[in-house]
């Protein structure tokens, strides 16, 4: 199975009305009892291009809010494909367009992984779309 046609199979579960979320300045919050939030941030939409962002901001123990994800992701409904393009987290930061990818196989299949990963653990924490409200 084709990695990004997964991942984009995974975004759709968690956000099955994704196309109804506007580009706005708030993100839209997705919570679950007793998890810190996860923030859905429509970018930019153009034909057929999703830009996605999805973030989770818990307190470190200075109760700084820090990023751990902050996933940055390019949904093309035509291909039915999901491709992370950047990835904040835990000290790391990965940037990779398309031609990185190619230059960077295996950073884009960490990448892909660490996403995979997160939204699988997202998945199984149960979180529901719970309306507009601020994020971050």
């Amino acid at each position: 199975m084709n990695t990004h046609k997964e991942l984009y199979r995974k975004i759709l579960r968690l956000l099955p009305n994704l196309d109804d979320i506007p580009i706005s300045k708030e993100p839209l919050l997705l919570e679950k009892e007793g998890k810190v939030p996860l923030n859905v941030h429509v970018l930019e939409r153009q034909a057929g291009i999703t830009i996605l962002n999805l973030s989770r901001y818990p307190r470190n123990g200075h109760g700084e809010l820090v990023p751990d994800p902050d996933v940055e992701i390019r949904l093309d409904s035509i291909k039915k494909e999901a491709m992370p393009t950047v990835y904040i987290g835990q000290g790391d930061r990965v940037e990779l367009d398309e031609a990185d990818r190619k230059r960077q196989p295996e950073e884009a299949r960490q990448l892909d992984r660490a996403v995979n990963s997160w939204l699988v653990r997202l998945e199984k924490q149960g979180f529901n779309a719970v309306g507009q409200e601020g994020g971050r």
